[in-house]
C-alpha cells in the first residue's frame, strides 16, 4: 500500500515525464503541418503544371 502513496520524487517525475511527453508531441505536430503545407504546395504545383500543359496541347 505504502508503494501507491505519490511522494514527491514521484510528482518530480511525473512532471519531467509531462515535459517529455507534451513538448516532443507539439514539436512533432508543428513538423507534420510544415511536412504537409509542403506536400500540398508540392501537389499544387503539380497540377497547375498539368493545367498548363493540357492548354498547350
Amino acid at each position: 500500500m505504502a508503494l501507491n502513496r505519490p511522494t514527491p520524487h514521484n510528482n518530480h517525475l511525473a512532471k519531467d515525464l509531462l515535459l517529455c511527453e507534451i513538448l516532443p508531441t507539439i514539436v512533432w505536430s508543428l513538423a507534420k503541418s510544415h511536412i504537409v503545407i509542403g506536400l500540398l504546395r508540392i501537389i499544387y504545383k503539380g497540377i497547375r503544371l498539368q493545367e498548363t500543359t493540357k492548354a498547350a496541347y
